[in-house]
């Protein structure tokens, strides 16, 4: 229908790496997690090397946020760097391991296409691609062509 097409022109997908470090908490942080403690915050900075959104441009610059993981390694809580008016996060989301992602010590891979990739009809393939493969699930994401 129509508007199952609207919704979907709204999707926004993503791939791409994340470098991290750690921050001076200010104010003091939450209580302990595993990469953080109360003068110091985990702060992530995830670079988009594919970016379909429903504006048609990816994303200028990198998304920066910060990572709380519980004890437990099976939850972490990621948290908008940027804050509202009234110093709330802008989004906080919440992720959990897969039951049979090998909990690291399984197959984890990541590979990133040539850009300069010669295609079957010997010319360059300069859209980005990426393959993630943890445990026993996979994802694969190819750009598409802007021009």
């Amino acid at each position: 229908t129509d508007q199952e097409l609207k919704l979907m022109a709204r999707r926004h997908a993503f791939a791409g790496y994340t470098k991290w470090g750690m921050e001076k908490a200010s104010p003091p942080a939450p209580p302990a997690t595993l990469f953080s403690s109360t003068t110091e915050r985990c702060v992530c900075t995830r670079h988009h090397c594919i970016d379909y959104n429903f504006v048609g441009v990816p994303r200028p610059r990198p998304n920066k946020w910060y990572a709380e993981m519980k004890h437990d390694k099976q939850t972490w809580k990621e948290w908008a760097y940027a804050k509202d008016e009234f110093g709330q996060h802008y989004y906080w989301e919440r992720w959990e391991r897969y039951e049979r992602d090998g909990k690291g010590g399984g197959l984890v891979l990541a590979l990133r296409k040539d850009l300069g990739l010669k295609t079957t009809s010997d010319t360059n393939d300069e859209r980005d691609g990426i393959v993630v493969v943890v445990g026993d699930h996979f994802n694969y994401i190819l750009d598409r062509k802007l021009k």
